[in-house]
């Protein structure tokens, strides 16, 4: 069963006893392209309910890959007042905040509120607690990045003893410049200089990467800001929440054309590198 999450309209300060949702329908795998680039704007990412019983309450978006096989990234949202009980899942997740107020944590009385750009990470078999303010602005939607398989087993009580996810507020986000006046980096999941991980990057505004390439396969979200992403003379838009697929080895540019800067979210598939290249036909 790929996916069961219960949802209920009530404020997650409170959660009553609640019911086993039906099963979702099977998600249908997603093929990763066979050459060349895809970015999809905002407006265009396709939802659909988690639960087509309940189809008000949690929508899912997949990014790229097979959840019900393997490691994946996909979309999660879901409204205000939505609480998710107590449950697992085998495999660990790395987690972005696109928008919203989510709250997560090992139950409803132990658990952390986070605005956009707040990160955690929750390992696999850890009993947790996921729910959206009921004063949340507008729908909570995150990325969630998963290590393995997507699963969900509901639980009857909190974890017991000390857990080991990790919660990190946007305002605490420990950032590593990549150069000076240019990028700067932020792990939140994996090691990226030795094999897959999901990351977060700042731009300053104006920032253009030039035409690069990278080994592995990647995946990227917008958090904030207006950016783009294309080859030289072909930039596409992106707005927050946009996302877009990279495949290794094809050169592409970056821009961020936000006055303020940018941040994206990037799931790397491999080892991240740079390698700067001409624009086509140099």
């Amino acid at each position: 069963m790929l996916l069961s999450i219960l949802l209920v309209a009530c404020s997650p300060k409170s959660v009553p006893p609640v019911e086993a949702a039906p099963a979702p329908a099977p998600v249908a795998e997603v093929e990763a392209p066979t050459a060349g680039m895809v970015m999809t704007p905002a407006a265009e990412v396709g939802w659909f309910p988690m639960n087509p019983d309940a189809p008000d309450f949690g929508q899912l978006a997949i990014v790229r890959g097979n959840p019900q096989e393997g490691a994946s990234t996909m979309l999660m949202r879901f409204p205000a007042g939505g609480v998710a009980g107590l449950h697992t899942h085998s495999n660990a997740y790395a987690a972005v905040v696109l928008g919203g107020a989510p709250i997560h944590g090992d139950g409803p009385d132990a658990a952390t509120t986070f605005g956009s750009g707040g990160v955690w990470v929750q390992p696999g078999g850890e009993v947790h607690f996921d729910a959206c303010a009921a004063d949340s602005d507008g729908a909570c939607v995150f990325l969630l990045r998963w290590s393995g398989a997507q699963d969900y087993a509901p639980s009857e009580a909190p974890a017991e003893g000390e857990t080991s996810w990790k919660p990190t507020l946007a305002a605490d986000v420990a950032w590593t410049p990549m150069m000076e006046g240019g990028p700067e980096l932020a792990v939140v999941h994996g090691d990226p200089q030795a094999g897959p991980s999901t990351i977060l990057m700042r731009f300053p505004a104006g920032f253009q990467s030039g035409m690069h390439t990278h080994t592995a396969d990647y995946d990227g979200v917008v958090v904030s800001g207006a950016y783009q992403h294309g080859v030289d003379g072909a930039m596409t838009d992106l707005a927050p929440g946009s996302v877009w697929i990279q495949p290794g080895g094809e050169p592409h540019a970056d821009i961020c054309v936000d006055e303020t800067g940018c941040v994206v979210a990037l799931s790397f598939d491999g080892a991240m590198d740079f390698a700067p290249v001409g624009t086509p036909g140099e």
